[in-house]
C-alpha cells in the first residue's frame, strides 16, 4: 500500500497510509495532514489515490508546491517522489509504482542503484551539500555507508543529506535521518523490517552508531562515523 512520510528539517513528524481516495493537506485542523505554519494555505494541496496510482494537486495555494524541486499544479506521483509544501517534505512511497530511471548523480557514481537511492533533489533545493560544521569551525564527523556484500562490496558513500533512502525499491527500503543528536534508521517499505546487528529495528526510528551493520533483504551495509 502507498504511504507518505512527513518531515520538517530532517525530523520525522507523521506517517500515513494512502488508504482513502483523497487526503487534504493544509493549515486548517479539518485537513488530513495539518501543517501549522502561516506559509501553508488553509487548504493547500490534495493527494488523490485510485487503485495503485496517486497524484498530488495544488489547491490554488498562495505559495504553491514543489515535486522533486520543480513547481507543479498537478503531478502523477512515482515511488520516492518528494512533495515540498513550505518547509515540509512529504515523501511518497509506493512499491507498486517504479520510478522512471534517472541519470546517476555525482554522489551515486559507481554505486549499484539497486542498493542506494539517494534523494539529491530536495537537498539541492535546500543547499545541503555537506554535513554541517560545529560552532568552533571544526569539521563534523563524517558518516559513511560501506557495502559489505554483493557486487558492490567495499564501496562507500558519504552521507551528506538530512534524509537518505537506502535499499531496493519494491523489495525493502529504509530511511536514514541525520539529526543534531545523531543518526536514525526507519523502515519505509518491504514485508520485513531491516536488521541492525542482526536485530529487527521494528516500526519506529532506531538509532545508529558507528560500526552498526544494516541488513536489507540480505544486503549488508555498514554504518561508519569517522
Amino acid at each position: 500500500m502507498a504511504k507518505i512520510i512527513v518531515s520538517r528539517d530532517g525530523q520525522l513528524l507523521h506517517e500515513m497510509p494512502l488508504d482513502q481516495e483523497r487526503i487534504t493537506i493544509g493549515r486548517r485542523p479539518q485537513n488530513d495532514i495539518v501543517l501549522d505554519t502561516r506559509s501553508v494555505s488553509a487548504s493547500h494541496a490534495a493527494i488523490v489515490t485510485i487503485r495503485q496510482d496517486s497524484f498530488v494537486e495544488d489547491l490554488n495555494s498562495t505559495n504553491g508546491i514543489l515535486v522533486n524541486g520543480e513547481p507543479v499544479s498537478k503531478h502523477y506521483l512515482q515511488n520516492h517522489d518528494v512533495i515540498r509544501v513550505a518547509n515540509y517534505d512529504i515523501r511518497y512511497f509506493n512499491p507498486g509504482v517504479r520510478r522512471v530511471a534517472e541519470p546517476a548523480t555525482s554522489s551515486e557514481v559507481d554505486f549499484p542503484r539497486t542498493v542506494f537511492d539517494v534523494d539529491s533533489a530536495i537537498a539541492a533545493q535546500r543547499g545541503e551539500t555537506e554535513i554541517a560544521t560545529s560552532t568552533n569551525s571544526r569539521p563534523a564527523p563524517q558518516a559513511v555507508l560501506r557495502i559489505r556484500t554483493g557486487s558492490g562490496a567495499g564501496k562507500e558513500m558519504i552521507i551528506t543529506k538530512s534524509l537518505t533512502t537506502i535499499g531496493r525499491p519494491g523489495v525493502q527500503v529504509a530511511l536514514i535521518t541525520r539529526r543534531p543528536q545523531g543518526f536514525t534508521i526507519t523502515h519505509v517499505e518491504g514485508e520485513g523490517f531491516p536488521l541492525v546487528d542482526g536485530v529487527s529495528i521494528g516500526a519506529t526510528a532506531h538509532p545508529l552508531v558507528s560500526g552498526n551493520v544494516v541488513d536489507l533483504s540480505g544486503t549488508e551495509v555498514e554504518f561508519v562515523v569517522r
